[in-house]
């Protein structure tokens, strides 16, 4: 954290709780980002002194990626505090931790799930939250989330016998779990194939 040109911090109470440069393209001395949980960071902004950077930062008219984009990324962090609490009123569940496609497989009419290895409990959605979004083809995140999220909630509402829940602030929790990764990919992307792919996920979740 103390590399005089570059800071990338991201923050979750339960999974990193002190966190910060924690990624090997974080030493890339031309971007920096921060996503801070509430309790971990409260009143954080670009406190580093490689935030001062003038030319590299989101909040700068300099950074590569599309102004609606950085402003995205940028009222997430400022209002994480409101959007946590948010969250925090879902019901604690047991989750996968690691739901995404490589991990599910469907035969003979029904679905089996692998890798149980990170299981632990989690807000209600996580998991969903990461199948929709996780590495996936960005042209298909929509119709995921269309065919996914409610069949989800149906199964929960029917069968948990707890209140019924009908909104899982998914766009929120994807910007905060995901849309930071896919903006350090835009970065440190190796080729202009990389670049668009992460840009057309962050378009995608923008849109959600």
């Amino acid at each position: 954290a103390q590399n005089d040109n570059c800071t990338f911090s991201v923050c979750h109470p339960e999974l990193a709780k002190g966190l910060e440069n924690s990624s090997p393209a974080a030493q890339n001395d031309n971007f920096t980002f921060s996503v801070c949980h509430p309790e971990l960071a409260k009143g954080l902004e670009n406190s580093s002194p490689a935030a001062q950077n003038d030319n590299c930062t989101l909040h700068n008219d300099a950074c590569p990626l599309p102004k609606h984009i950085c402003e995205m990324i940028i009222e997430t962090d400022k209002n994480s505090e409101s959007l946590w609490e948010k969250i925090e009123t879902l019901p604690v569940v047991l989750c996968h931790k690691d739901f995404w496609i490589t991990n599910i497989i469907y035969t003979d009419e029904k679905i089996f799930l692998l890798d149980w290895d990170t299981t632990g409990f989690g807000y209600l959605g996580e998991d969903v939250a990461q199948l929709i979004s996780d590495d996936i083809d960005a042209e298909k995140m929509h119709e995921y989330c269309r065919a996914c999220v409610p069949a989800y909630l149906k199964g929960f509402n029917e069968h948990s016998g707890i209140p019924q829940v009908n909104d899982l602030h998914l766009r929120d929790r994807i910007i905060m779990s995901l849309g930071y990764r896919y903006v350090e990919n835009y970065k440190f992307a190796e080729t202009e194939e990389e670049r668009e792919t992460s840009l057309n996920l962050l378009q995608k979740i923008y849109e959600l």
